[in-house]
């Protein structure tokens, strides 16, 4: 039998078939502008205080136009009338004659098709609640249809394959947990420990203090004191990138100038992040002095995580910062979530080399296969070992099922909140409770989320090699 959106016109579906089609992206939930008198319409990346911006849907749909008056109820009458839903919408194609996409979860069979796509707002919007004046928020993306989209497990023509090679960090990076005492220190013996395990366990690289290392929770000579206490029980600065950005310029010169004194190759930077929307001038400003006033050869990665900055590196403030700074600049790591935002940093930039890393580990393969040179995630503290499998075999068949694993793991990693969980699985695998200890305001797991975690995970097929 052919699905209802094939036989039946808008007009003819039940309420739950109506209901149905909306494929949960999020983007009609963005704000827009009109522009008078020319009445031209223009996107933004803020999107209305209801809306949860990772799972893209209403926070009380019930209740939404009581909670937010002019929150539009989309009908069969309505939607001929509207002009500002973005060309993705099912609702708009099916009204244009277009059909569902394969994204769309009533064609796919799952609501993880749009997120991975690129299609939804995961990842590139912010709440009205942090946005300010919404002219500050223009962007075009909403209003385009993505570029030849197809399922990520179709693998690309050979010539289309094109893996970045001779990264500094090229590969499987792990985003390391921090390992706590029972008093909140840092505990360098377990964390070195841990470091030894993931480098022989698949991992080229090591991404330390960032968001999962707890960086956000540490003083800047606890953060100097473990990269020296690392350093010291034999794990190689050579294969190091810290986190060293911090919200003002003078702590950050201090951090990666010592990451360079240790030798660590490249040093990973947020923006000014307390400073909410700042313009692109003053971004470039910002990283300009941080840059000139660091000096040395060390390399700077800049660290796009929207959802906790706020402020997202575009690919026009990327070409500005490459032009000012040559060679100093050597690539990003992109906790967006978003396919398509990853692939538009691909396609401006790592020809020239420049590298880019994926956050989610979903997303290693789809765009090592567009000249990526790899990932840095929070999963791979666990998984590493299948995403080296991904990683040895890019470009073949051989990698479908270790893509398959990283996938599933990092989908039960991420069902609860993520460097508990990460912490509970390491404590698991060494038999080592205090692996538990996290400072506040993060909290372990309950007993109950612990027990769903591990279920998942096991689920997954992956299993780890055992930890001393």
């Amino acid at each position: 039998m052919r699905p209802f959106w094939q036989t039946k016109t808008l007009q003819e579906m039940t309420r739950p078939e109506w209901e149905s089609l909306c494929d949960g992206c999020g983007r009609c939930c963005l704000h827009k502008l009109r522009h008078e008198p020319s009445g031209e319409l223009s996107y933004t990346n803020v999107a209305c205080r209801l809306l949860d911006l990772h799972s893209c849907q209403c926070g009380d749909y019930a209740k939404r136009q009581r909670r937010v008056p002019d929150c539009v109820s989309l009908t069969p009458e309505a939607l001929a009338e509207i002009d500002w839903l973005p060309p993705t919408c099912a609702y708009r194609r099916l009204r244009d004659g277009k059909g569902l996409a394969w994204w769309h979860p009533l064609v796919s069979g799952s609501p993880d098709t749009v997120h991975e796509a690129g299609i939804s707002v995961r990842g590139r919007a912010i709440s009205e609640r942090r946005a300010g004046a919404l002219e500050q928020h223009i962007v075009d993306w909403p209003g385009r249809a993505p570029r030849a989209p197809r399922p990520k497990t179709e693998l690309p023509k050979p010539k289309e394959t094109r893996m970045l090679r001779n990264a500094i960090y090229g590969g499987v990076n792990a985003a390391v947990l921090t390992a706590m005492n029972a008093d909140l220190s840092v505990d360098l013996d377990r964390m070195a420990a841990h470091c030894h395990w993931l480098l022989a366990n698949g991992c080229n690289g090591l991404g330390l203090l960032g968001t999962t290392g707890e960086a956000a929770s540490l003083g800047l000579q606890e953060r100097m004191d473990v990269l020296e206490g690392l350093v010291a029980r034999g794990v190689p600065a050579a294969r190091m990138m810290p986190g060293t950005g911090t919200t003002n310029i003078t702590d950050t010169v201090l951090l990666t100038r010592h990451a360079e004194k240790l030798g660590c190759p490249g040093a990973l930077l947020l923006p000014p992040f307390y400073y909410k929307n700042p313009s692109d001038d003053g971004l470039l400003a910002y990283f300009n002095e941080v840059i000139q006033r660091t000096g040395g050869d060390i390399k700077i990665y800049l660290y796009n995580f929207p959802q906790q900055s706020a402020v997202p590196f575009g690919v026009g403030f990327l070409e500005r910062l490459l032009k000012a700074n040559p060679g100093k600049v050597q690539g990003i790591k992109d906790s967006s979530g978003s396919y398509e935002n990853g692939l538009s940093y691909v396609e401006a930039f790592a020809r020239d080399g420049f590298e880019v890393y994926a956050g989610d580990d979903s997303l290693l393969r789809p765009l090592l296969l567009k000249g990526s040179a790899g990932c840095i995630t929070a999963a791979s503290n666990v998984n590493c070992s299948a995403g080296a499998a991904v990683y040895a075999n890019w470009d073949s068949a051989a990698s479908d099922a270790a893509h398959a694993v990283l996938v599933a793991t990092r989908k039960a990693v991420t069902s609860v909140p993520l460097i508990s969980g990460l912490k509970a699985l390491v404590a698991r695998n060494t038999g080592d409770a205090r692996w538990l200890a996290i400072r506040p305001p993060h909290l372990p797991l309950t007993a109950a989320q612990t027990e769903a975690l591990f279920a998942a995970f096991d689920a997954s097929g992956l299993v780890l090699a055992k930890a001393g």
